[in-house]
């Protein structure tokens, strides 16, 4: 599984105002030391003297996902920072990727189209047409998801965002020598890239160099053990015939990450090479239900019409 609406996350918490109010600054130095209770009871306070500033409702929904608070809570102040200020462009890119998170694919699309639309510069700009990037790659438009990441390119051509997201387009177009040269420059530009390293591993296993794929999973684990490193490396070592390492990588990416489908797909396979019939349509049901066909291919399908339906 390549990595794209993780990745544009990070990028949604590094969007701040150009200029900064003395509240925000307080806010920033706050998160910036990981201090969330205490940034989010400033806000709160704040707030109580004026609900209707738009940017410190952009903010409270920040603290509230960067706390890991109450998401439904801190979505609500997201869309009224939006109902506040119709061109807030950080805020309709922040609600895109929520939305992306919860596979609401076209109103993602929607509110990344808004933030183009209304960026007041080109910093903005530039981040609004990332994001509409991570909406190509994650809902297969890879056409279109090439052509708005060379466009970024043109103005940054070392942004390491638009360079994963041009590697995924390439990849998923089947340019995978391509890909894997946009990502090996990543890498040379920061050495620690773990979304870069992972996305290696995954084009080397598209390119059926299994064990070589295996070492770049063993390296991005070392920087972060994250559920994709498991669901990635248990697939490569599924392909290798090496059950016993693939079925304990993919439960422990599954514990970490329920709602990857791509890991539903990954388990089914190795119970289908292990004759458990019932348990693997059980995880391609539960895959499709994920929405794996959407983000994906049609494989999954293929495979419960073919083992599932009697």
């Amino acid at each position: 599984m390549p990595l794209t609406p993780r990745l544009i996350l990070l990028l949604c918490f590094a969007l701040v105002s150009i200029a900064l109010s003395a509240q925000q600054e307080t806010v920033q130095k706050l998160l910036k030391e990981k201090r969330y209770k205490e940034a989010d009871k400033y806000l709160d306070s704040e707030l109580a003297k004026t609900p209707d500033n738009a940017a410190l409702n952009f903010l409270k929904w920040k603290v509230n996902r960067m706390g890991n608070f109450a998401p439904e809570t801190g979505f609500k102040y997201l869309n009224k920072a939006i109902d506040l200020d119709n061109k807030y462009s950080s805020a309709y890119v922040c609600r895109g990727i929520f939305y992306m998170d919860m596979l609401r694919f076209e109103d993602a699309r929607d509110d990344f189209e808004a933030a183009i639309k209304c960026a007041a510069n080109d910093s903005l700009l530039k981040e609004a047409r990332l994001a509409l990037g991570s909406y190509y790659t994650g809902t297969r438009k890879h056409q279109e998801a090439v052509a708005i990441n060379l466009l970024v390119l043109q103005s940054d051509s070392v942004n390491i965002y638009a360079l994963n997201n041009l590697a995924l387009g390439y990849q998923d177009l089947g340019k995978l020598q391509e890909a894997l040269n946009v990502l090996y420059k990543i890498e040379k530009l920061d050495t620690a890239a773990y979304y870069a390293i992972i996305n290696i591993g995954f084009v080397l296993s598209k390119m059926d160099a299994y064990e070589k794929a295996i070492s770049y999973f063993n390296k991005a684990e070392k920087l972060r053990k994250d559920p994709l490193v498991y669901s990635n490396r248990s697939y490569a070592e599924y392909k290798l015939k090496q059950y016993g390492p693939a079925m304990a990588d993919i439960n422990k990416s599954i514990k970490l990450f329920p709602g990857n489908s791509y890991a539903y797909r990954v388990r089914a396979l190795i119970y289908l090479d292990q004759n458990n019939t019932d348990k693997a349509c059980d995880d391609l049901k539960t895959a499709l239900a994920l929405k794996y066909t959407e983000m994906y291919d049609d494989d999954v399908k293929e495979l419960r019409d073919k083992y599932c339906i009697k």
